[in-house]
């Protein structure tokens, strides 16, 4: 899995030709009054300052998809509010086939502000 992983496109286009990667990176911000808190697998900031996100899988199911999804647009909201300005590209990577899909971030706007607006911030943990 990891051979495969620093042997991908992905790892190749992105996270090789990053000017900065953050892992693990958590953020947090308010939405109304609703703390909302994730940790991104990883953003990479481009050399031309763009950013992309990506997410580590497992499950490639598609009921599985939709969950990641959500968390993605909830992500990219958590960044645009800490970095003023929204990612550029987002990615899942499928660690146990090693493929990658990715996201269009044009819809992830309108989803993750549909999910804070029913308050639906399980998804990235604990709102205290």
């Amino acid at each position: 899995m990891i051979r495969d992983y620093f042997a991908s496109s992905l790892y190749r286009e992105v996270v090789a030709k990053a000017s900065r990667l953050y892992r693990e990176l958590p953020l947090e911000a308010f939405y109304k009054s609703i703390k909302v808190k994730g940790r991104l697998d990883l953003l990479a900031v481009m050399e031309d300052g763009s950013l992309v996100l990506v997410e580590y899988k497992l499950d490639r199911s598609l009921v599985a998809r939709g969950g990641y999804i959500d968390q993605l647009a909830l992500y990219a909201w958590l960044v645009e509010q800490h970095a003023g300005r929204w990612p550029h590209e987002a990615y899942l990577y499928y660690l146990t086939s090693g493929t990658r899909e990715r996201v269009d971030v044009g819809d992830l706007g309108e989803r993750a502000l549909a999910l804070l607006e029913d308050g639906y911030i399980k998804l990235i943990g604990d709102t205290t």
